[in-house]
């Protein structure tokens, strides 16, 4: 029952201590916060949870507790494994329920799904085709679960008609961000970069336009920006419904 603020100066190194699966303190965490000085985030919280696949099955849990307060979710759903019947499931079984307003679906770790792609030595057009099989992969998924009617057939036309997925690489963004402030970038940057120009013609590693492009943030950007230019009416609509029911 008590509250600690700590100031951190190395993000990702020191919150492992109180978040990670192995953190000293983890067991005993309730939650972090993070206040951060960006002007596109005034006005909104971004909640990031753990997956209902976290091997701390009571932050699973939590997760799933939680999404009555949250008015739109981002899905994220690693390219490798995009859209699996799990993540069908998540959605429909979980996400209605709580009266989430909008899914927004993202394919995650798009760098190693582009990597898997070797019909083409051009990055853009590895790009598009990678982009093109998981749009057809979702679809193909979604099409599976309406054949088999084990989910409301509303729902999943409501998933369908979310697509395409966004698609995302933190690790091109971070790549990206270093590249603009002259920043070197960490290992397991060097190397996926190496990779992606080994592999493709094209590919510009030190480019911040194109990294951040490439990134799929951009799109993130956008998307958020319409969020909390409408953030009014989706908390309206909710509380629309709350008193209704009632």
């Amino acid at each position: 029952e008590t509250e600690e603020i700590i100031k951190v100066e190395n993000l990702k190194n020191e919150l492992e201590k109180y978040i990670g699966a192995d953190g000293d303190y983890t067991s005993i965490v309730k939650h972090v916060e993070l206040r951060i000085n960006n002007e596109e985030l005034k006005g909104i919280e971004i909640i990031d949870t753990p997956g209902l696949n976290d091997p701390i099955i009571s932050r699973g849990e939590a997760t799933k507790d939680f999404l009555g307060n949250c008015d739109v979710i981002f899905l994220l759903s690693y390219c490798g494994q995009f859209l699996s019947q799990e993540d069908i499931a998540f959605i429909c079984e979980t996400l209605p329920r709580e009266g989430v307003k909008e899914t927004i679906i993202i394919g995650s770790k798009f760098d190693s799904g582009v990597l898997d792609y070797h019909r083409t030595k051009e990055i853009g057009k590895a790009i598009y085709n990678s982009q093109k099989t998981y749009n057809e992969q979702a679809r193909s998924n979604i099409e599976k679960s309406l054949a088999t009617n084990n989910y409301s057939s509303d729902n999943l036309l409501k998933i369908k008609a979310s697509l395409p997925p966004i698609y995302t690489s933190s690790i091109l963004f971070n790549c990206a961000v270093k590249s603009k402030k002259n920043v070197e970038y960490s290992k397991d940057e060097k190397h996926i970069l190496d990779r992606l120009s080994k592999q493709f013609d094209g590919m510009k590693n030190n480019d911040y336009k194109e990294l951040l492009k490439l990134s799929g943030f951009i799109n993130i950007q956008k998307k958020l920006k319409v969020i909390k230019d409408n953030k009014e009416n989706i908390i309206t609509e909710k509380n629309n419904e709350i008193i209704s029911l009632e």
